[in-house]
């Protein structure tokens, strides 16, 4: 698909929402093009090919396909343009938002042999502490090094 041809079949509504300008077979004008899959993304096949349909939004707005297109909140459904940034693979990856191990923030593990809290990112070691908020912020600040903008952090989390 090339930018013509997104933007002859189809139109892009500002909640993120793309609607069929071409009635096709089952699919008629004005309808809603994709279906939410899985994966929390959403999908939809054009031409006998299936296309994630963030990707088609960027696409009719920029012109071309960015190797990666991240969802900046991390809703993996929300398209809207404001929430849509071209990235790497790295970049992508770095705004995981999942929460995982023995505490509920991200990058914080009970150390089961000291009772203290370790804060580690990308499997590297930042430190032990005594409490579970302060190895969150030790945490942050190393993901802010590291990633930037793209940076996903217990604070933006609104876990801190």
């Amino acid at each position: 698909m090339d930018f013509e041809t997104a933007h002859r079949h189809f139109v892009y509504r500002e909640d993120g929402v793309l609607l069929r300008r071409i009635s096709r077979g089952r699919h008629r004008v004005g309808a809603i093009v994709g279906g939410h899959k899985e994966d929390g993304y959403v999908a939809m096949n054009f031409s006998r090919q299936c296309y994630q349909v963030h990707r088609v939004i960027w696409l009719m707005h920029f012109g071309s396909f960015p190797v990666t297109v991240d969802h900046i909140n991390g809703l993996r459904a929300d398209n809207r343009i404001e929430n849509l940034r071209a990235a790497t693979m790295a970049e992508n990856s770095a705004n995981n938002h999942v929460v995982w191990g023995s505490t509920p923030l991200k990058g914080v593990t009970l150390h089961k042999q000291t009772g203290r809290y370790q804060a580690s990112i990308r499997a590297k070691y930042i430190g032990l502490f005594d409490e579970p908020r302060d190895a969150a912020i030790a945490y942050d600040q190393r993901a802010v090094e590291l990633f930037g903008a793209f940076a996903c952090t217990n604070a933006s989390l609104g876990l801190l």
